[in-house]
């Protein structure tokens, strides 16, 4: 239900009442709902690269997740940042995670 608002305005992700949600549900219990909301952030922040810094520090902290999903996930949308927007201030720490992590 999320992702279809979001994806019919995208801007929402810049109010901070739903970046608390969004960050809650990366802190859920249940690995698969982690994987989503981490899907979901994904594809907006590699879209709108003003996201990027926003969500950054969210999306770093799941690539420890004990769910190997969330893992993947996190360590593809990382590459990508570093790939499609490579002049992100964090690029070499984004770097040095996916060595640590690989």
């Amino acid at each position: 239900a999320l992702a279809a608002i979001i994806s019919a305005d995208p801007n929402l992700l810049h109010r901070n009442e739903l970046r608390l949600g969004v960050h809650g549900r990366f802190m859920d219990q249940a690995a698969s709902v982690r994987e989503a909301a981490v899907d979901l952030v994904g594809r907006f922040v590699l879209d709108k690269p003003q996201l990027t810094l926003q969500y950054y520090p969210m999306l770093s902290e799941r690539i420890l997740d004990k769910g190997i999903g969330v893992r993947k996930r996190v360590i593809k949308i990382l590459r990508d940042i570093c790939v499609q927007q490579p002049d992100f201030p964090k690029l070499t720490e984004i770097c040095i995670k996916l060595i640590r992590r690989i």
